[in-house]
């Protein structure tokens, strides 16, 4: 027995020192022969896949582990066979088991690591990849590798895709992953996380620096990738991931169901730079599900459909306007197909703003076309849109209700819909109520009331045409046609010229009560008002109270001048001076008249500085006097002393017809006849806007009328034969100072024959009839 146990000891002290020389001798022909193993490895995945690979360095792991042997790979480098990189690596160490390696010719792997792995996967404009080369048929389930575990550590994933123009690059930090094999079928699960370093366009960024983790399963089934219960998680978006990707056709085909959908609120702004600013202070999220479906590669990129609800309970700021509630169902649908089609779709939207503001609706908008539409309902204060920012006005108030439809074309907007508006107030502006229907070409107003300092209108209907000028100022001017009925209207002409022209069009039937024009108290007006952007028009005029006359024709108006075709009727001469002194200077004997005057004017008056520049002015005037009378004054005083009537307090004339025409600065008087009792005159001539005169008379006195006592004309009158007798008087210097000059004369008396009234044809500077005056 003692034998046999010891011929055993020294069986297995044997075998010990047998096992251990060849573990030994194993361990240094791996370690003689590592160039020829690593040969041997790279000439394996050669046969694998269709790619040139190189490894700077291998390093052997320690027997002690076998039949498991580890590998470290040092500076991997796949290449395609026309010499596109694939895939680096700064170190890959494979454990791999050495027995069926060598005997069985499978190679299975317990755990792959990679350190610093660099993917490069890219498709040029023709949607052709260097990687379609690379994978042989036998490549998955039938190749004879097999990797239970995979790990990575450090590792750049980067996708071009030239066809599609579409860019995806990641940084994995960490991936842990098991797979498994059964019944033909290939099981992944694990987990990765890092940071999604940029998606978008080959020009363009869409999002850049989100840090994510993905988690769950992953199961082939042929020709299907399977999802069981994949988590997506990125700063701000959350979901969870079921379906497949079909590997049949030579372009991977996704069908993926998004579930449990969840978006920060401020993601959507790292999504959409453009968003307004209130999106980063939101706090709320995007809830709901969708899908991504179609091909992806060569060019292709899957169709992205989501629905989802928005719930904003916290109440939030949009600038300075604060919203306490915001509620929205919509969904997105993206086809990036060769006929893109992008929309977002908002079925229903409901927000609660301040002081009772409420808007509900709903809107669609399609990204690649720039087209979308909105239903909108509800009611605003109107400061709100300066508190939002969407007016820069801080004086605007009021209430809207409102029910509208928008088309957007860019760059248009195309409005529809009705409303009511009330107590909208803007600086000194007072809209009491306004009723409005709007289309996209017509903003029509009803019922408007308006009060300012300067007015108080109504306006039982208007008509805007062109309104999108109130925003857009490079829209065509507004047009306004309708009806204006004005209680009270203070207006003052200023000089506009060379400033800024109101792009406005005004095309109105205007009833005006009261009028106050330049400090004047006038009206009622009736006019039809055209306002174009430098010039306006008042046809079918007729003001009343104008010097307790009226006024009716046709006046227009620009920047730098009037002109007006017009007739007027019983204009009291003592109002004209009292409320108009500024004709005094057109007309130096309008302080002493008295009556009344009637007639026709055309004429054109340039502006200056908002000033009538009667300089350059141009008129022609016909007049007809009534109960016309020249009262005591300086001329009569002097005129009486040449002609000494025994009554000359005044001039009581009664009815006279004149014509009148300025031009040049100067006023010329066409021959007028006047009949006062039972003496004569006749006048002609001239006097400028400095108040030089130039003026002939000649009157006729019955004898009886003389004051015979007088012994200056004495001699004149027992010379003279017959009743009637003439007298020729010369007025010249200045309105101040008239110089008046007489001689008798010897032509008999010549009644003149009254002129017709001036017409448009006539010439303002035609010289007026003068009367010869006898020089002996």
């Amino acid at each position: 027995m003692i034998h046999f146990l010891r011929g055993v000891g020294r069986f297995l002290v044997g075998l010990g020192i047998g096992g251990l020389l060849a573990l030994g001798a194993l361990t240094g022909a791996l370690y003689l022969n590592r160039d020829k193993l690593l040969l041997w490895l790279t000439h394996q995945l050669s046969q694998t896949f269709s790619a040139r690979i190189e490894v700077q360095a291998v390093q052997v792991g320690h027997l002690a582990d076998l039949p498991w042997l580890s590998f470290r790979l040092s500076g991997f480098l796949m290449r395609s066979f026309s010499g596109d990189t694939l895939l680096t690596a700064r170190e890959v160490t494979l454990y791999l088991n050495l027995w069926e390696a060598l005997v069985e010719k499978n190679y299975r792997v317990e755990r792959i690591t990679l350190e610093g792995p660099r993917l490069y996967l890219a498709y040029d404009r023709q949607g052709r990849s260097p990687w379609q080369a690379v994978f042989r048929e036998d490549t998955g389930a039938n190749s004879p590798w097999r990797i239970e575990a995979l790990h990575i550590q450090d590792g750049h994933f980067e996708y071009k895709d030239e066809q599609a123009d579409f860019a995806l690059s990641l940084e994995v930090a960490t991936l842990t992953a098991a797979i498994a094999y059964e019944r033909g079928k290939l099981t992944l699960e694990g987990s990765t996380q890092g940071q999604l370093k940029q998606i978008g366009t080959l020009k363009g960024t869409w999002l850049e620096g989100l840090p994510f983790r993905l988690e769950g399963q992953l199961e082939q089934d042929e020709p299907w990738l399977l999802s069981r219960g994949l988590r997506l998680m990125v700063t701000g978006l959350q979901a969870r991931v079921e379906g497949g990707i079909r590997f049949q056709t030579g372009v991977p085909e996704l069908s993926l169901r998004l579930q449990e959908v969840g978006i920060e609120v401020g993601f959507l702004r790292r999504f959409w730079p453009q968003a307004p600013q209130v999106l980063s202070s939101l706090q709320g999220s995007l809830q709901g599900q969708g899908h991504l479906r179609g091909p992806v590669g060569r060019g292709h990129l899957p169709n992205v459909e989501v629905s989802a609800v928005l719930d904003v309970r916290e109440p939030f700021l949009w600038k300075a306007y604060r919203v306490q509630a915001v509620r929205a169902q919509g969904s997105l649908r993206w086809e990036p197909g060769r006929r893109p089609r992008g929309k977002l779709q908002i079925d229903s939207l409901f927000v609660v703003g301040g002081e009772g503001d409420t808007l509900q609706g709903a809107l669609s908008y399609d990204w690649y076309r720039q087209q979308g539409t909105a239903t909108l309902t509800g009611q605003l204060n109107l400061r709100a849109l300066t508190e939002a920012g969407l007016l820069t006005t801080d004086t605007l108030t009021g209430t809207l209700r409102a029910h509208l439809q928008a088309h957007h074309k860019a760059p248009d907007w195309l409005l529809s819909g009705e409303g009511h508006l009330t107590s909208l107030t803007w600086k000194t502006l007072v809209v009491d109520k306004a009723t409005f229907q709007v289309n996209p070409t017509t903003l029509y107003l009803k019922d408007v009331v308006l009060r300012h300092p300067q007015a108080r209108l109504a306006a039982p209907q208007l008509w805007l045409s062109s309104y999108r000028r109130l925003w857009d100022t490079t829209a065509a001017p507004l047009s306004v046609q309708g009806l204006v009925q004005a209680a009270y209207l203070a207006y003052q002409p200023t000089d506009t010229g060379g400033g800024r022209l109101w792009p406005l069009h005004l095309d109105l039937e205007a009833h005006i009560d009261t009028l106050i024009w330049q400090n004047h108290l006038l009206g009622p007006l009736r006019t039809h008002l055209t306002w174009q952007a430098d010039s306006f028009t008042l046809d079918r005029l007729r003001l009343a109270n104008v010097a307790h006359g009226v006024v009716e024709g046709r006046f227009q108006g620009t920047p730098t001048h009037y002109a007006i075709e017009a007739t007027f009727s019983h204009l009291s001469l003592e109002a004209l001076h009292q409320k108009w002194p500024e004709l005094d200077t057109l007309f130096p004997l309008l302080p002493h008249l008295k009556g009344t005057v009637s007639g026709q004017i055309n004429g054109h008056f340039p502006l200056r500085q908002g000033r009538f520049s009667w300089a350059e002015a141009k008129a022609e005037l016909a007049l007809r006097f009534e109960n016309f009378v020249v009262v005591e004054s300086p001329y009569t005083y002097e005129l009486f002393s040449l002609i000494p009537l025994t009554d000359f307090k005044r001039i009581q004339v009664g009815h006279v017809q004149t014509q009148l025409a300025l031009s040049e600065g100067v006023i010329r008087l066409d021959t007028t006849s006047l009949h006062a009792n039972r003496w004569q005159m006749r006048i002609a001539g001239r006097h400028t806007l400095r108040g030089e005169l130039a003026y002939d008379l000649e009157v006729q006195v019955p004898r009886p009328l003389l004051d015979k006592s007088q012994a200056r004309i004495q001699a004149w009158v027992e010379e003279v034969e017959g009743e009637l007798l003439r007298l020729q008087i010369q007025v010249r210097g200045t309105a101040e100072k008239p110089l008046f000059r007489w001689k008798p004369s010897s032509r008999p008396a010549i009644l003149p024959t009254p002129r017709p009234a001036p017409t448009k044809k006539r010439s303002p500077s035609r010289p007026p009839t003068e009367l010869p005056v006898d020089q002996n």
